[in-house]
């Protein structure tokens, strides 16, 4: 079985292809990395798989399943940024996703990531007031909320970029 199957996959913007026939193919539990200058279409194909995207033509399939079956659709994610709210404060930034999540017990939950990713004593940060170590830190925080069977994550100024496919999981 396969995590990822891409066949003919293709996505424009204003006439311009960012995506143009790709195939690609990850087989469960393998690490799959993105490679490539700016513009080659890394972060347009993550989109994609994850559904933020609408392809133009092609199909996505995980784990043998349409990607937009809710079964299997990708959550939890986290490419390129957090999307948070500059002027609101890090614990704030988390309730509204918890809120967005309709998650139960959202304060134990931001609790529980903040934690997780060591930033217990920065929630009443403002969010523009983060290093960049501090935002990406938040972002995934933000994505331990989903239970996602692929998880990926898009920076190459930080020196890694994967794709991690298998079965994630709840932290």
């Amino acid at each position: 079985m396969n995590a990822i199957e891409i066949r003919n996959l293709s996505k424009s913007f204003r006439g311009l292809y960012a995506l143009y026939h790709l195939n690609m193919t990850v087989p469960v539990g393998t690490i799959y990395g993105f490679i490539g200058e700016n513009g080659n279409g890394k972060s347009t194909t993550e989109k994609l798989i994850c559904g933020l995207l609408v392809p133009n033509g092609g199909s996505i399939k995980l784990f043998d399943r349409d990607y937009k079956d809710a079964g299997v659709r990708v959550r939890g994610t986290l490419i390129e940024n957090a999307g948070c709210f500059p002027n609101s404060s890090v614990w704030n930034n988390l309730m509204m996703q918890t809120i967005n999540l309709n998650l139960p017990n959202p304060r134990e939950e931001i609790n529980r990531v903040l934690k997780i990713v060591r930033m217990e004593d920065s929630e009443n940060i403002k969010f523009k007031s983060c290093s960049l170590g501090m935002k990406q830190r938040i972002g995934i925080a933000m994505a331990l909320w989903g239970i996602q069977p692929c998880s990926s994550s898009t920076s190459p100024s930080t020196a890694w970029t994967r794709t991690v496919c298998g079965s994630c999981g709840r932290y």
